[in-house]
């Protein structure tokens, strides 16, 4: 950026690759940036892997991260997901450029809130059966946290998640159509806790289908 000082009176508009406007009564230049038509693989790589956490978050994903990634520092939740997310549980390969995600690695939740331990999911016929141990291990004020349990299918990105039953209460049962016994492979599930008033959440235990 420059600035013209002279005789030349008020200058606007453009010439070129030059933009002129007027500052404070000062003639301001500034250079037109060229468009970046590149698209080498390594991009094409990075471009996939942002476009596969954004398809997994639009797909029904989303839902489940508003509620376990709270806006922070001014990151909204879906920042906050690509964030974590990008180049842990997600890959491109290096010739391709194909995008692939490491579904058990994927975060849906982060906060200070205890985790959910002795998790397991066993798939029935368009329903998954969540249980856990008591989460509370004694510690006072944990009882009134509600586990949120998600189910995703792999190929479609879908996702299905439901919250309502706390720490001592040991199962969670959540509707996903079209799941059969025969097809359980193709989904991953994960819960995580959260504080009864939404103000936190634990991070995401992943689990996979029994």
């Amino acid at each position: 950026m420059a600035t013209i000082r002279g005789i030349l009176g008020v200058i606007e508009g453009s010439a070129g690759s030059s933009t002129f406007s007027t500052l404070n009564g000062r003639n301001i230049l500034r250079q037109k940036v060229g468009s970046n038509g590149s698209n080498s693989v390594p991009q094409q790589r990075t471009r996939n892997q942002f476009k596969a956490l954004a398809a997994l978050h639009k797909a029904g994903l989303g839902t489940a991260t508003r509620a376990g990634l709270l806006k922070q520092n001014g990151k909204s939740s879906y920042n906050r997901f690509v964030g974590l997310n990008f180049g842990t549980a997600t890959s491109a390969d290096v010739n391709t450029a194909v995008a692939t995600v490491d579904f058990a690695k994927v975060v849906v939740s982060a906060g200070s809130v205890l985790g959910t331990t002795g998790l397991t999911a066993t798939a029935g016929a368009g329903t998954v059966a969540f249980a856990f141990g008591n989460n509370t291990d004694g510690v006072s004020g944990l009882a009134l946290d509600k586990v949120t349990v998600v189910v995703v299918n792999k190929l479609t990105n879908l996702a299905y998640s439901a919250t309502g039953a706390v720490r001592t209460a040991g199962t969670q049962a959540l509707a996903v159509p079209g799941l059969t016994a025969a097809t359980k492979a193709s989904y991953a599930a994960y819960a995580f806790f959260k504080r009864a008033d939404g103000s936190d959440a634990s991070l995401t235990a992943y689990v996979a289908l029994l």
